[in-house]
């Protein structure tokens, strides 16, 4: 499924929330997760596009990139939470190498009615397992939702976003973008089509830019805004 084939997604689910009616309070209550209670499937689809986009290249540990991304990854704490983070995509996609077993799946972030209930509707879930980056993620749980949300607020919460240096190319705009959209994603999440949207408008600005406006090293983009 090509990147762009996300946005028809939205359409299937609509403005479905992820949590039922009798999940919400528990949600809302949560230390953590008491913002995202209303949570759209789209905005998890979003969600699950901008983990995989990243996950996939930066790997599931931050120690090679600690010279290339944010200063706060030189701290343990930061680098255990992110890489808490990139290890649930890589302990559940389907098609991609892990050196670990799954982790998480007893995680009980939250007491719920019923925590093995699979976030989205069956005919999302068929077109999300051909999506390269998000194949073993469709069948997601509620269960496993929280847990990924949870993760997620507490690497966003002590994370910053990383520069735009070296986006002159494919896969580190992709994976800038991504990352940035992650750390951004608990105070203001975005759809699947959302999400796309903003992945075209970078690649535009920065991958298809001109060849003679580009510098060899990236250096011209070391005070660029932040995605």
């Amino acid at each position: 499924m090509d990147v762009t084939a996300i946005t028809s997604l939205d359409d299937l689910e609509g403005d479905r929330l992820a949590f039922r009616d009798d999940e919400r309070p528990v949600i809302a209550a949560h230390p953590v997760l008491g913002g995202l209670s209303n949570l759209t499937c789209s905005q998890v689809i979003g969600l699950l596009s901008a983990l995989g986009e990243y996950a996939v290249r930066a790997g599931h540990q931050a120690d090679p990139w600690e010279a290339h991304g944010p200063h706060e990854w030189r701290r343990l704490d930061v680098a255990r939470e992110h890489d808490d983070l990139t290890r649930f995509w890589w302990t559940r996609h389907d098609g991609w190498p892990t050196a670990e077993p799954a982790d998480g799946a007893g995680d009980e972030i939250v007491a719920l009615p019923d925590p093995g209930r699979q976030v989205f509707l069956p005919e999302t879930s068929s077109h999300l397992a051909l999506h390269k980056y998000i194949r073993g993620l469709e069948t997601l749980t509620v269960r496993e939702l929280c847990t990924l949300l949870d993760r997620l607020v507490r690497y966003s919460a002590i994370a910053q976003s990383m520069p735009m240096l070296g986006a002159w190319f494919e896969g580190p705009c992709r994976l800038v973008h991504g990352h940035n959209k992650l750390v951004s994603f608990a105070s203001r999440p975005f759809t699947g089509a959302e999400f796309v949207e903003s992945l075209m408008a970078v690649r535009k600005t920065y991958v298809d830019a001109p060849p003679e406006s580009r510098s060899v090293d990236g250096s011209d983009l070391a005070g660029a805004t932040p995605v």
